[in-house]
């Protein structure tokens, strides 16, 4: 399963809809198994 986690700055943000850049997280198995920072085409 894969999460988006919206960053401000390189910091958690509560603003999904307003971030430039996000963290992507893969897990699996209850563990992170792959994670990359991808940034919004505005």
């Amino acid at each position: 399963m894969k999460f988006a986690i919206p960053l401000v700055e390189g910091k958690l943000t509560a603003h999904f809809g307003h971030c430039k850049e996000f963290a992507v997280i893969d897990v699996e198995d209850k563990q992170i198994r792959n994670g990359f920072m991808t940034w919004a085409q505005l």
